[in-house]
This record gives structure tokens, sequence and C-alpha cells, in this order.
């Protein structure tokens, strides 16, 4: 984490229990290479980036099974995510 922190490191891979706890100045993406299981634990991954006003990315990788999360989750945020396939 230290290393991350001092940008010794681009890239961080984390698990929801980290990414309630990471609080680091510049984060532009977040990738989610699963779909979390609580609209909650979704806000708080992508929350990582694009705080203070900067602009940031996040990718979220769904299976048809978890449609029904997906639509939760945009319901949730009041946004619809654009889909593309892979």
């Amino acid at each position: 984490m230290k290393s991350f922190r001092n940008a010794e490191i681009q890239y961080l891979i984390a698990t929801d229990v980290a990414a309630r706890g990471i609080d680091v100045t510049g984060v532009t993406h977040v990738y989610n290479y699963d779909i979390p299981e609580t609209v909650e634990s979704y806000i708080h991954r992508i929350g990582r980036c694009g705080r203070s006003g900067e602009n940031g990315y996040t990718c979220l990788f769904v299976d048809p099974k978890n449609e029904k999360m997906l639509s939760e989750i945009e319901n949730n945020i009041k946004l619809t995510i654009k889909r593309r396939t892979i």
C-alpha cells in the first residue's frame, strides 16, 4: 500500500475489505472484475476514483447471470451503465 500511495507502483489489486479503507489521491480508474454483492459495495468500490472534483473511470465486468444485480445498481444510483460486449 505504501508503494502505491507513493506512486512507486501504478496498479493495486484489492478486495472489498480494502476498498473501504483505501483513501489515496490521484486514483483515476477502478476495474471491477466481478459484480459486487450489494449496491453499497459497488459505491464504495467506485468511490476510490474521481475524487475532489476530478474525473474518474470505472469498468464493471458482468456476465448474463448477474444482470439482475446490475439493474439494482443502476436503479439505486439513478444512472444507466453503458454496456459493451467483449
